[in-house]
């Protein structure tokens, strides 16, 4: 059992579970209500109330209606690691929030409760009266975030509701004031009335039978000799190979999604180096289909060499002799004024595609 904020009454809820009405021994019932608030504590059935710095033993018809005997563990609002796998490994872990103290989105987008609230045998108690509202807004989160809905959790994880947990809605407080109405005066039948009222309208027995009806499904689906604890260890394992089976769904998508970005990837890269040559050095000249392979690089070179020749063969053997020192400035502006002139106008960019160019 385990509060969601400071005022989520759960506190209520467990004594309002507990407190039986016709209790003849007042420590019984002075040990439940002062129990500590803000430490993990154990409540089990006991034949006397005994109190400890961890546990509390009392005598509840509560903790005895069952098919089998019930302990209640109380986690406090800040809890340990120890205590939050206390509460993942619980049979029949307990959410308990108010809707007015706290906004629902906040407890069912948090990934701590998420977390909990996927236990095949979680019960999320909402504290106060059920309206149309408030069920319908619950129920829009949960489908939102549904194996078939399309919500977006706030970590970004693919995390969804396998199984949707036990909603319920109790009234703790209204139970426990038509209890202490009785006790003060148990032979009025306006004590009685007023408790009977309160006592259905508060819906107590709601929880109630969803504890009984998990408590029931694991003596029917494992026997009556074992005990909940290892239908709870079966359950957990079925889902946490679910969670690993989503994950490796999730990586063998990210292998297929790599293998076909490298596959097109070198496709593009087989295309760029099938027009490389064509369209940037311009080899392939004339009709299409009647293609005449030139290479016009080659064909620059030799063009170019003739030019610087016919440049350079001017300069007779006479004329070097007066102008030795010019001979360097000569050759070099012959071969910037001739060298490749033609290929230099002629080249042209690649229109390389963006997605090819991106990868580079």
């Amino acid at each position: 059992m385990h509060g969601a904020h400071p005022d989520s009454g759960s506190f209520d809820l467990v004594t309002a579970l507990l407190e039986d009405e016709f209790s003849s021994n007042p420590e019984n019932t002075r040990l439940l209500r002062s129990r500590p608030r803000n430490v993990t504590h154990s409540i089990k059935s006991g034949p006397t109330p005994i109190q400890s710095s961890d546990s509390l033993s009392l005598s509840s018809q509560w903790l005895t209606r069952f098919p089998t005997p019930v302990e209640i563990v109380e986690l406090p609002v800040t809890t340990s690691d120890a205590d939050l796998i206390t509460l993942f490994t619980a049979d029949i872990p307990v959410v308990v929030f108010n809707p007015v103290m706290m906004n629902p989105t906040t407890v069912l987008q948090s990934p701590l409760y998420r977390t909990v609230l996927n236990h095949p045998h979680a019960i999320l108690a909402i504290i106060g009266i059920e309206t149309p509202e408030t069920r319908s807004y619950v129920q829009s989160l949960f489908a939102s975030q549904s194996e078939h809905g399309s919500g977006q959790l706030e970590d970004g994880a693919e995390k969804i509701w396998t199984k949707l947990p036990k909603v319920i809605y109790v009234n703790p407080p209204q139970a426990l004031e038509s209890l202490y109405t009785l006790k003060k005066d148990s032979a009025s039948l306006q004590a009685i009335g007023s408790y009977q009222h309160g006592k259905l309208s508060s819906r107590m027995s709601d929880f109630d039978s969803v504890v009984r009806e998990h408590l029931t499904e694991a003596r029917t689906t494992l026997g009556k000799g074992v005990p909940p604890r290892a239908f709870t260890a079966v359950t957990l394992l079925h889902q946490s190979l679910n969670l690993a089976r989503r994950t490796l769904d999730g990586s063998l998508r990210e292998v297929d999604d790599l293998a076909y970005g490298i596959s097109e990837l070198l496709g593009e890269t087989e295309t760029a180096k099938v027009c490389l040559r064509p369209d940037v050095l311009g080899i392939w000249d004339g009709a299409i289909g009647k293609e005449t392979e030139v290479d016009e690089v080659k064909k620059a070179m030799v063009k170019s060499k003739e030019d610087v020749k016919r440049t350079l063969d001017t300069l007779s053997w006479w004329k070097l002799l007066w102008r030795a020192d010019d001979v360097q400035e000569i050759a070099n502006a012959a071969i910037q004024r001739q060298w490749c002139k033609d290929l230099e106008r002629s080249v042209r960019p690649f229109p390389f595609p963006q997605s090819f160019v991106r990868r580079y």
